[in-house]
């Protein structure tokens, strides 16, 4: 029977008056992590980002925003390059091969590799697979990015990169301080291709992307150009697309690509005691000893190519990770059965932390707590801007200087250029060698800073030029 239409109408407002006094649903967990990884994309200006929630074997919510580097919509599909986020599969792929009693974690690293040696013979033939694991080797910082980022793609590229260390000075004993330092990572991909046969890149596809469906993954360079769109540095808080090519003899710390479907598999079989889908790559007893911490660092320790960390009281297995491009982060809490997975198409190093802490304050929202944001790190996002403010100091006082030429200007104008090259030289060499760098990395890392201080040398080439004219002039015409 067809209703009238003035029953219909008594329904309608009846569910509307309903609907009215209803209080609202309350937002669930995952809503408020929705939203707050929307407002963090913006406030760190990453044009693109996905995430993942893992509990158990499920992913319980994932969600994409922005577009990648060639302006299609980012998906849980879209490649993005995991920086160290690369070490937890070096650290798997080295376990798999002790659990297959094909390698020794105490025994040198030379007992496998007789041609490794670093520039102290005697030190590298102390090294074991412990100490590289561990980054307790003695292999600096410096190191580790000097000898990193070598963009070389022909075959036999890890090799080549693990014999230039033997230019490598120790700066400590084996055993000693942990020093973070891809070099150490670097070394083990190489171990994994002595042992196995095969290079590293088709270790890893045979023996872990392939049983955990990593079907976006990228270990070479002819997948990265057709599977990863390029990143975005953010230069003076802006993201400008950038893309510096691939290398394929740091797949073992940092070259590594894959999508957040891949790193969801990942997380899983991390979760369910090295099983994925009812395929084991490691045992139970063996993937928990990659996530104990061996060795004590400042936030907390480090294991088998996985770093700990007490947040809140609560113990997460987690590793992030940078590239000029591209920042990701994987955060475990084993004891929850929980994972969480944040990617950015950006980075800058003045928000490198903010990027860092993202999937940790997505973990404090899941257990009821509030983020902890951290602001941009001031000397890096407002250096640039002073060394700018410098050189156009510096431009200003030379045309006055060259339309008064009178020698007060003239040392006016000398001690402001004095100071702006003392401000150019911190930035672009004394600082950053406290974290391991130099200028290449600068250029590379942070080219904001690395465009004040060319501005700051222009301005200060053209004072010299200018009174050297000046000193000239004055010369003939006495």
């Amino acid at each position: 029977m067809r209703p009238s239409s003035r029953g219909l109408a008594a329904v309608v407002a009846a569910l509307s008056a309903t609907a009215l006094l209803a209080p609202p649903a309350a937002a669930t967990p995952t809503d408020t992590v929705h939203d707050y990884l929307q407002r963090h994309r913006e406030s760190v200006g990453s044009p693109g980002l996905a995430y993942a929630v893992v509990r158990d074997d499920r992913v319980v919510a994932q969600d994409t925003f922005g577009t990648d580097g060639d302006g299609a919509p980012v998906t849980p599909r879209t490649a993005f390059l995991l920086g160290s986020v690369a070490k937890p599969f070096a650290g798997l792929a080295v376990a798999q091969l002790v659990e297959a009693g094909r390698l020794d974690v105490d025994a040198p690293v030379v007992d496998t590799l007789p041609w490794f040696r670093l520039g102290d013979r005697e030190v590298s033939d102390r090294i074991t697979t412990e100490h590289l694991l561990t980054h307790t080797s003695g292999i600096s910082a410096r190191d580790g990015v000097r000898f990193g980022d070598r963009f070389d793609n022909a075959d036999g590229a890890v090799e080549r990169a693990v014999r230039a260390l033997a230019e490598a000075e120790p700066a400590g004993p084996p055993g000693g301080a942990f020093r973070y330092s891809s070099a150490n990572y670097l070394v083990l991909g190489a171990l994994v291709e002595q042992v196995s046969g095969a290079s590293y890149a088709d270790y890893l596809r045979q023996h872990v992307l392939a049983p955990l469906r990593m079907r976006d993954a990228v270990v070479d360079e002819a997948a990265a150009r057709e599977r990863i769109p390029p990143g975005h540095r953010l230069t003076f808080d802006r993201p400008w697309r950038f893309d510096p090519g691939y290398d394929e003899s740091g797949v073992p710390y940092g070259y590594l690509g894959g999508s957040l479907t891949d790193l969801t598999n990942f997380a899983i079989a991390q979760l369910n005691g090295g099983t994925f889908a009812g395929t084991e790559v490691l045992s139970a007893e063996a993937t928990a000893r990659t996530h104990e911490g061996r060795v004590e660092t400042s936030s907390g320790s480090y294991g088998y190519g996985w770093r700990t960390r007490d947040l809140d009281g609560v113990r997460t297995v987690h590793h992030s990770g940078a590239t000029a491009g591209y920042m990701s982060s994987l955060v475990l809490v084993p004891e929850q059965d929980l994972a969480v997975i944040v990617l950015h198409n950006a980075h800058s190093m003045a928000r490198d932390v903010q990027q860092y802490e993202a999937a940790f304050n997505v973990v404090r929202l899941l257990q009821g707590g509030t983020p902890h944001d951290v602001g941009a790190d001031p000397v890096l996002a407002y250096g640039p801007w002073v060394l700018l403010g410098l050189a156009a100091v510096v431009i200003a006082l030379l045309v006055r200087t060259a339309l008064r030429k009178g020698p007060r200007s003239v040392l006016r104008t000398s001690i402001w250029c004095g100071a702006a090259l003392l401000s150019a030289v911190a930035a672009g060499w004394i600082l950053p060698r406290q974290f391991g760098a130099g200028l290449r990395e600068v250029m590379l890392w942070a080219p904001d800073m690395a465009i004040g201080i060319i501005a700051v040398l222009v301005a200060c080439a053209l004072t010299l030029g200018t009174h050297l004219a000046l000193w000239l002039r004055h010369i003939r015409t006495s």
